[in-house]
């Protein structure tokens, strides 16, 4: 049934965009990596729609590869996942052009697993679980530098995960779910 509900959510939130009249203009893909307490490395896709008003809009999309430190009272383990993002970025310009600040907002999913052998008082055991996750609250502010047809993109975010499901070694009080991030991008502009 949750899954259910956060396909709906993702669906309605991604279709509520679709009524913005399409230019065709400028598809944008790069490279992105983010640091924070969750590291990302992946690739987001970026359609340009035509100029409503003074802003500038578009729609994007990213999967990325991610890693998480897990601190339990057995160690630090390390896990890996993924995650799939979509959502909605408005330019703060006012000449309908790449080079400037933005701000979007998404709604992400994403998953890290858990995997380890650990020894603890003499005892060896496997320690394993999955860290399942939404969030809807996500905002980033960055600057996007267009040279030429290259993208450089630096940006700050901050976001709340929503646990949908931890299991295994993974508990609620060994994750603060409200994550601040920095990232660089670097992509080409068609």
């Amino acid at each position: 049934m949750k899954r259910k509900i956060i396909l709906f959510a993702i669906l309605i939130y991604c279709f509520s965009n679709a009524h913005a009249q399409v230019a065709n203009e400028k598809f944008n893909v790069g490279l992105q990596f983010q640091a924070g307490r969750i590291v990302q490395l992946g690739v987001e896709g970026e359609y340009i729609l035509k100029p409503n008003g003074k802003y500038l809009n578009s729609l994007v999309g990213s999967i990325t590869s991610n890693g998480m430190q897990l601190n339990t009272d057995f160690g630090n383990i390390i896990g890996t996942g993924f995650e799939i993002g979509f959502g909605k970025r408005k330019y703060l310009n006012t000449k309908g052009n790449l080079d400037k600040f933005y701000f979007d907002t998404r709604i992400n999913y994403g998953s890290i697993n858990f995997d380890k052998q650990l020894d603890y008082n003499k005892a060896s055991f496997s320690a394993n679980g999955n860290f399942t996750y939404l969030s809807i609250l996500n905002a980033t502010l960055g600057y996007k530098l267009l040279l030429k047809k290259i993208i450089v993109e630096p940006s700050l975010s901050v976001r709340y995960n929503i646990e949908i499901k931890g299991t295994g070694i993974v508990d609620t009080k060994d994750i603060n779910n409200f994550l601040f991030n920095a990232g660089l991008k670097l992509g080409y502009s068609f």
